[in-house]
């Protein structure tokens, strides 16, 4: 994360990041983003990359649909305090589950409910995690929710 000039914080590249679990320091399996946030479009992309062996790989096509995405994975992360998908510790289990289909699991804790995941905004998430890119929720009507239930 980025802190501007006015104190506004702006999401950046989770490329570089780290992750720690149990103890145990992490990074990303693949190269040029970090899986637990990327979208499965952006892991096919690679993987036809890798697949064509070509010496210049091309650039991953990041568009608003991926970001989206990520930016429900963060969302989940900041309301429950744990990574997604905290059930598996290898990002290669991430990366498999992805490519089942499957999404991070409802946290049905109280505490994760307190904290703003009830089901309404968790409906929103899982439309930001639509298997079809063009399907997913764009960031107006989940912005709009968001600053609703900021003011709850």
């Amino acid at each position: 994360m980025l802190v501007g000039g006015d104190g506004n914080p702006y999401l950046a590249d989770f490329g570089l990041a780290t992750v720690q679990h149990n103890g145990a320091t992490m990074t990303t399996v693949l190269e040029g983003g970090s899986t637990r946030w990327m979208a499965p479009e952006l892991l096919i992309d690679m993987k036809m990359s890798v697949d064509d062996q070509e010496d210049d790989m091309p650039a991953l096509k990041v568009m608003w649909h991926s970001d989206i995405w990520s930016f429900a994975m963060l969302v989940l992360e900041l309301l429950t305090g744990e990574l997604p998908f905290p059930d598996k510790i290898l990002d290669v289990a991430v990366i498999l589950a992805l490519m089942k289909g499957e999404h991070p699991k409802h946290p049905q804790s109280p505490k994760v409910i307190g904290q703003g995941l009830n089901h309404e905004l968790w409906h929103y998430l899982c439309s930001c995690w639509n298997s079809s890119p063009e399907d997913r929720l764009s960031l107006l009507p989940l912005q709009d929710l968001l600053d609703e239930l900021a003011t709850q």
